[in-house]
């Protein structure tokens, strides 16, 4: 009997713990506010030692990681990536591929840049998931023909062994379009090829200012909308365009105008560009070519759309007779708002805030906007120049964002719906202080961690497009302590190369308020290896970055990083 109640007391008070337990870790959240975090630490967390031996080495590690190789410049080896490397059966060696040279020749001779793209959707060339590899570029050279002395315009490019897509962009884009090959292109091995130019279809029109007077200096550039990539570029007002596709005119003094008549002036208005005749929908974004802030960006969302044998133009958008396009980019001269105030900080003695960066935008219908930026002075104060989109646009569409130095203790702050009828306003800020988010850092035998990486990265949000990442480091103690906006963030604590400690996660926390971190950084897995070449050559001085996935995110994460040796080894502590 007297055992049998001991029994149930035991239960009762181990069932008292974990309810305890749940109390606590809930009453730590809520100083976090609200949280969903994900810790990854349990991946690798027994200190197994991955040598990367034939016999796998007795390694009782499964997890699955991907890889960045980025030789030295001077190697000649290109940055590689290994995709879903299972560490259970490494067999201790890493591979990097000899580049492949990508050349040929362009026709009719012409001036252009190749640019080739490495495909993410192809399962035979992974990418590492958020981390796609750079493309690869080149201008064509002219290359002399001594026996029929003429020029042939050639390329050549060097491109680690993957698949690619290909574009060539002239130079001379009133003359021929340019050359998307949307079927990727799996190079192994070194290709040569000659790529044809055409004209295309031509796309012709004029830019106009709100009175229909033609603009010239405006860029017209045409973007294929999914993906969105430049495909063509055109400035209004340039002498040298094509009117029937056959022959070059200089345009001076006669033109057509907006109604396909004859004018004396709208020239300066005119573009030209042509477009492949790939099917594809195109956007069009009118920006001023000379960057004068009196024009703002604006975008024409699915302006036109191209089929093999013709063009098709918006429904909503305005042509001429003869089928140019009028694109109205209006010509803002009216008097600029003034947007003038001081910042100050929400302490009892308030102080001024310098060296702070105001922003003041103004928004057009048509995704276009206004932006002007200033510094505040010694003494806080600021002034700003923003000029308004248009007389038919409202005044509330005025936004001020104030971005304070990452270092600074004081938080970030955005008003908007600025009234400014009379071109001038007054805005003071009296900003708040950061949230504070301190811990303290120990390992898996409560020692104390000194020099420990404590790096905060804000997320993005549907409401707040302002991203950073904050870091400092532990003290003697194990502490830090880290100011940051209220938001959403994902911490991660990068131990002491020399420590053997395995780097820790905290993902989506939301941060609403002061709080406390506190982390305990385990034994980490040494994963050691080799970068060889092809022919089994060492190859030192290569960046080795591991990755993972992030969870619930569908991209990877970097879990450690490190660099090889004169013999092409390395080793590499992961959580």
């Amino acid at each position: 009997m007297f055992k049998e109640e001991s029994r149930k007391l035991n239960q009762f008070n181990k069932l008292l713990l974990i309810a305890l337990s749940i109390f606590l870790s809930l009453a730590y959240m809520s100083c976090l506010g609200e949280t969903d975090s994900t810790n990854v630490d349990g991946d690798y967390i027994d200190g197994d030692i991955i040598d990367g031996d034939s016999d796998n080495g007795g390694n009782s590690a499964d997890g699955v990681v991907s890889i960045e190789l980025v030789p030295a410049s001077e190697s000649g080896f290109l940055p590689q990536q290994i995709v879903n490397l299972d560490l259970a059966t490494f067999d201790g060696l890493l591979t990097v591929n000899d580049a492949v040279t990508y050349s040929g020749e362009i026709k009719p001779y012409a001036e252009a840049v190749v640019q080739l793209i490495p495909s993410d959707n192809d399962q035979n060339w992974p990418m590492i998931a958020g981390h796609p590899l750079p493309s690869s570029s080149a201008n064509t050279t002219n290359l002399a023909d001594d026996d029929t002395d003429t020029l042939h315009s050639v390329f050549s490019i060097a491109v680690t062994p993957g698949k690619y897509t290909r574009y060539i962009y002239p130079k001379k884009q009133s003359e021929y379009s340019p050359v998307v090959l949307p079927d990727a292109l799996s190079i192994t091995e070194d290709v040569d090829e000659t790529h044809w130019l055409e004209q295309g279809h031509m796309v012709q029109g004029y830019v106009l200012d709100s009175e229909g007077q033609p603009l010239s200096n405006v860029s017209v550039v045409a973007y294929s909308s999914n993906p969105w990539r430049r495909s063509s570029i055109a400035v209004s007002g340039s002498n040298d365009v094509i009117i029937d596709g056959d022959e070059d005119l200089e345009m001076e003094n006669d033109s057509l105008d907006a109604d396909g008549n004859m004018a004396e002036d709208l020239s300066k208005g005119l573009f030209t560009f042509y477009l492949p005749t790939e099917p594809a929908v195109y956007s069009i974004v009118l920006e001023s070519a000379s960057g004068e802030t009196m024009y703002p960006m604006l975008t024409i969302n699915n302006a036109l759309e191209v089929n093999v044998s013709s063009v098709v133009f918006n429904q909503d958008i305005e042509l001429t007779n003869d089928n140019k396009l009028k694109l109205y980019y209006g010509d803002f001269e009216q008097v600029p708002c003034i947007i003038s105030g001081s910042i100050k900080t929400n302490e009892k003695t308030a102080k001024s805030v310098s060296n702070t960066r105001i922003v003041a935008k103004s928004s057009l219908i048509g995704s276009g906007t206004f932006e002007a930026s200033a510094e505040t002075d010694e003494n806080g104060n600021y002034s700003v120049e923003v000029l308004p989109t248009s007389e038919d646009v409202p005044n509330s569409f005025y936004k001020v964002s104030v971005l304070t130095p990452s270092e600074s203790l004081y938080a970030e702050t955005v008003v908007s719906n600025i009234e400014c009828e009379s071109g001038e306003v007054t805005l003071d800020f009296i900003l708040e202080k950061r949230l504070l988010i301190s811990g303290v850092i120990s390992d898996y035998n409560s020692n104390l961690l000194e020099g420990v990486q404590v790096q905060a990265t804000k997320l993005a949000s549907d409401t707040d497009s302002n991203v950073y990442v904050k870091s400092t480091t532990t003290d003697s103690l194990g502490q830090y302590s880290i100011a940051v906006d209220a938001g959403t963030y994902d911490f991660l604590f990068v131990p002491p190369a020399d420590s053997n400690l395995g780097r820790s996660y905290l993902h989506d926390v939301r941060t609403s308020n002061n709080g406390e971190i506190n982390r305990t950084l385990n034994p980490g897995q040494t994963f050691r290896g080799k970068v060889v070449d092809q022919r089994n050559v060492a190859v030192p001085w290569v960046y080795v970055e591991v990755y993972h996935e992030r969870p619930n995110s569908g991209i990877a994460e970097p879990i450690g990083s490190g660099t090889t040796n004169e013999q092409g080894e390395f080793e590499i502590i992961l959580p």
